[in-house]
């Protein structure tokens, strides 16, 4: 039954991307290429992390789904969305390599997990800053769902291991942090207007 629950979990993941690529193909969302290829890399890393540590099955379904997820929406921001690439991208892809590098010499893929949310984190301040920028530039409803099927995830966990709990509850925050962003700067918009009027 927890397995069934998992892939339904996963399929509903990836259904809560429909919205955002459906707004990055009619161009009202801008997906960001360098933050979204940082993302694809550090999903990449997770599910091959999480295989590793053993016993994460949640996470591995969770973070494969995510780069699924992650690297559909690359491909439409080569074409669609904007190209910055700053040195803050830079620094969270070598980060997440850092990482691997670092796994590979200790034999703990915890330490690349660990590398692949901080990373993860520091990526998505050009997200944040443009959340909070360009509100209507980003899709809440990806942004909501991502985070509640995320805490799916965390309830699916086997153990109490870093390796099944920390992605999950990282998704669940910084999606959360992201959608309440947007939430609030579009609240504020629509009152300023209505109050200018």
């Amino acid at each position: 039954m927890r397995n069934l629950v998992l892939v339904i979990a996963g399929i509903a993941d990836l259904l809560a991307n429909v919205p955002y690529i459906k707004d990055s193909l009619k161009g009202k969302t801008k997906p960001n290429t360098a933050s979204w290829s940082t993302w694809a890399l550090i999903n990449g890393i997770t599910v091959i992390a999480a295989i590793n540590a053993g016993g994460a099955t949640n996470t591995v379904i969770l973070g494969f789904t995510y780069f699924l997820a992650t690297l559909t929406i690359l491909l439409i921001a080569l074409f669609r969305g904007t190209r910055k690439y700053t040195i803050l991208d830079g620094t969270c892809q070598f980060l997440a390599i850092v990482g691997v590098i670092l796994w590979q010499f200790s034999g703990n893929p915890n330490v690349a997990l660990l590398f692949v949310i901080v990373s993860g984190e520091v990526a998505a301040i050009p997200t944040f800053r443009h959340a909070y920028g360009y509100p209507h530039e980003e899709t809440l409803s990806s942004f909501v769902m991502a985070s509640l099927i995320a805490v799916i995830f965390v309830c699916l966990a086997t153990t109490a291991s870093f390796a099944s709990l920390a992605v999950p509850i990282d998704l669940v925050i910084g999606n959360g942090i992201i959608a309440t962003i947007i939430y609030l700067k579009r609240k504020n918009q629509r009152q300023f207007i209505s109050g200018s009027a």
